[in-house]
């Protein structure tokens, strides 16, 4: 899922949690993003692009075993409630918790089967495939989405 909609989730945890702030939502829905990118550029994650880059199937996550496990997003949303919650803001935990839980949901629904189960684990990956076998249904999905959430969020 592109990073526009996976902030556009982060505006169906502020309708839940209204009183916390947007900017540690926003973070936590891209948290795993930035983590992807941190670990590509250090090296430790692989990203390939065709010769020419004609749309999003034309971009390959070729290893992306520690930001984009679904043991890393769903531990990390764990730790992050734990932490808040232990500091006296469960709340806030608990929304950044559902935002870091949400990247993982909004990914398998479009990425090709590169998300692992853990990292490290060599075995079956996860993923729609969708934007590789259907790209303009998953277009077409991702701005349903987004339409959804300013909706919900009710957006003006």
């Amino acid at each position: 899922m592109f990073a526009i909609n996976h902030a556009a989730a982060a505006l169906l945890v502020k309708r839940r949690y209204p009183d916390v702030s947007l900017v540690p939502i926003l973070i936590a829905v891209q948290g795993m993003e930035l983590l992807w990118v941190a670990l590509n550029y250090v090296g430790v994650e692989r990203t390939t692009t065709e010769s020419a880059v004609r749309y999003v199937g034309d971009i390959h996550l070729t290893y992306m075993p520690f930001s984009h496990s679904v043991v890393t997003m769903l531990g990390a949303a764990t730790l992050a409630w734990i932490i808040a919650a232990l500091a006296g803001r469960p709340r806030l935990g608990a929304a950044i918790g559902l935002g870091m839980a949400s990247h993982l949901v909004l990914d398998l629904v479009t990425h090709d089967p590169d998300i692992a189960l853990a990292p490290l684990l060599h075995g079956p990956a996860y993923g729609t495939g969708l934007y590789s076998r259907l790209p303009s249904a998953a277009f077409l999905l991702e701005l349903g989405f987004g339409v959804f959430c300013w909706w919900a969020y009710r957006g003006g």
